[in-house]
């Protein structure tokens, strides 16, 4: 079924299946509720595959939305709401990211010359920048 949606939310009429957002231009929000901001953003030319009630929203403008009753292949822009965390997993490589102190030390590192990474061509730019 073909849905255009805008910035109110729309109900979906089928319970499980695969979205799709065919715009290029707008993305849009899928939720559990009609809430705006409490679901997950699908980006233009995304998909993912989907179990349960869900609500439709445009951010910003107008887009068609795709949704079939059957779920696609992992393959490309796939996405799914209920193996997220894998995914993530999958794509970092079982790597968490850094929190603020992490980050602070690994910058304090580079500027203090502490770091294991190096590029001259780098250090150079970086004087040229920041002693002209």
């Amino acid at each position: 079924m073909l849905y255009t949606v805008t910035n109110d939310f729309v109900k979906i009429n089928e319970t499980q299946g695969t979205i799709q957002n065919t715009s290029r231009v707008y993305d849009i929000e899928v939720s559990d509720k009609p809430e705006p901001n409490s679901g997950i953003i699908l980006f233009g030319l995304n998909k993912f595959s989907f179990s349960g009630t869900k609500y439709i929203r445009c951010i910003g403008g107008a887009a068609q939305v795709r949704v079939v009753p059957f779920a696609t292949d992992n393959g490309g822009n796939t996405s799914s709401v209920d193996d997220f965390d894998s995914q993530v997993d999958s794509i970092l490589g079982g790597e968490t990211f850094a929190d603020d102190d992490e980050i602070q030390k690994a910058i304090d590192d580079i500027f203090n010359g502490n770091s294991t990474v190096y590029d001259s061509n780098i250090d150079s730019e970086l004087d040229n920048i920041f002693n002209p």
